[in-house]
């Protein structure tokens, strides 16, 4: 019965280095999804000093610090559809930046929310049928719906209204 205790104990041992390898290998998992999802040509939205957020798209893959070269793509109508704020004009805005991913939540940028064209901006009703939902596509889609004399956008049973 001593040696069941003993084989008991390896056992547990052994399943602990199981768990906590796997727990590792979970991990890795996870961050290669992140990097793949922060690829050459992905559509995401940056923090912008003046506008909150703003549209672009990653030119250069993740470097060892973890940061990307992004290109500020604005949408057709973002000077009719956008207040522009003092020092904030889009002519002045630098088009090029690098963006540190480890000033992001899970070190990732914000995606876009694009329709089938991959080019166009989603415009959704209903916002928790947004593919992506965070704070920037909430404040794009109400904006692009709003551009469209759309005041009025759901998210689930909640009503928000846009006033002009």
């Amino acid at each position: 019965s001593s040696d069941d205790g003993i084989s008991n104990g390896e056992e547990q041992h052994s399943e602990g280095k199981k768990s906590q390898t796997n727990e590792i290998e979970e991990e890795i998992q996870q961050k290669r999804l992140l990097l793949s999802r922060m690829t050459l040509g992905t559509s995401v939205y940056v923090r912008d000093s003046h506008y909150s957020w703003i549209p672009a798209t990653i030119e250069s893959e993740p470097d060892d610090k973890k940061k990307v070269q992004v290109k500020v793509k604005f949408p057709n109508d973002w000077e009719e559809y956008t207040t522009i704020t003092k020092g904030g004009e889009a002519g002045k805005l630098k088009l090029e930046r690098t963006v540190n991913l480890s000033d992001y939540p899970n070190e990732e940028l914000p995606l876009q929310n694009l329709e089938a064209d991959g080019v166009s901006a989603a415009r959704k009703n209903d916002m928790a049928d947004l593919t992506n939902l965070h704070e920037a596509a909430i404040l794009y889609n109400l904006k692009a719906r709003h551009s469209d004399g759309n005041p009025y956008t759901r998210v689930g049973d909640i009503m928000v209204a846009v006033n002009p």
